[in-house]
């Protein structure tokens, strides 16, 4: 009969022992697909874009009280083509949303962006319409700032003048 009361001290003493070592199973589990989520999170992120519309690597000190915007004297365009195979930049230096729109002197809008954020690409620019080949002087690119995602609250805008060269791909 001295069995049994041996046998139910060694459960008492297994039983927390098992709990225990079961737990910190569990949170070292926890830890290591946290760990991993994190890491691949990491490396799916899209580039982060700078004022020269170039990715960024690293810490960018932000803008107070300024926007910047990419220049460009020119812009090469495929003739008779919407989809350009291209996007621009909202420098992650900004502190606003940006709507981005391509325009030519006339006033004809052939491209405006979704809102993006500091940092972030366009979509592609899809134009239309689509210009036929040759030089189109006195365009601009304008970068219309917001303070939210829902353009409510308009900041000032940047306006860049430039010409475009649309080409036809041989």
């Amino acid at each position: 009969m001295t069995k049994e009361p041996e046998k139910k001290k060694r459960r008492k003493v297994l039983i927390p022992i098992i709990i225990s070592v079961l737990c910190l199973a569990l949170v070292a589990s926890g830890v290591t697909i946290g760990y991993l989520l994190k890491e691949r999170q990491e490396q799916s992120k899209p580039p982060v874009y700078g004022v020269d519309g170039k990715p960024v690597d690293g810490p960018v000190e932000k803008n107070r009280g300024t926007i910047s915007a990419p220049g460009y004297e020119m812009l090469e365009l495929k003739a008779n083509t919407a989809a350009q195979g291209f996007a621009l930049a909202n420098p992650v230096q900004n502190n606003c949303y940006m709507k981005i729109s391509l325009i030519l002197e006339d006033g004809t809008v052939l491209w405006t962006s979704r809102p993006t954020a500091p940092g972030e690409a366009t979509d592609e620019v899809v134009l239309s319409p689509t210009l036929p080949e040759g030089r189109y002087d006195g365009a601009t690119i304008l970068y219309a700032c917001f303070r939210d995602k829902a353009c409510t609250q308009e900041l000032n805008s940047v306006v860049i003048n430039l010409y475009l060269l649309s080409k036809t791909n041989n």
